[in-house]
């Protein structure tokens, strides 16, 4: 093989390793890009997830002013059981004597 011939082959080699990388490259970046299915299935539960804790805080929020109201309602009702107690009969109060 003469000098000649081995400077072709050496830039032939160097040409299609060349070509190869850059094909890489492309394909690479076109898997990147692309949207896969599963990118969109992930959205999609995504969205469920996050309409279902909107839906969550909304009845955690109904709950709390539900066990709010309850308690003042309680408290009222405990107000005027004690009330009742102390004006209505004194001598009840004095258990054991």
């Amino acid at each position: 093989m003469g000098v000649f011939e081995m400077i072709v082959s050496v830039v032939g080699i160097a040409c299609s390793t060349g070509i190869l990388v850059k094909l890489f490259e492309t394909v690479q970046a076109a898997i990147v890009k692309r949207p896969s299915r599963n990118s969109e299935q992930v959205v999609e539960g995504l969205r469920a997830m996050r309409d279902e804790v909107r839906q969550l805080r909304a009845e955690n929020s109904a709950n709390v002013l539900n066990l709010d109201s309850t308690l003042e309602t309680l408290d009222q009702r405990l107000t005027r059981l004690e009330l009742r107690g102390t004006t209505a009969e004194p001598e009840r109060m004095r258990v054991g004597r």
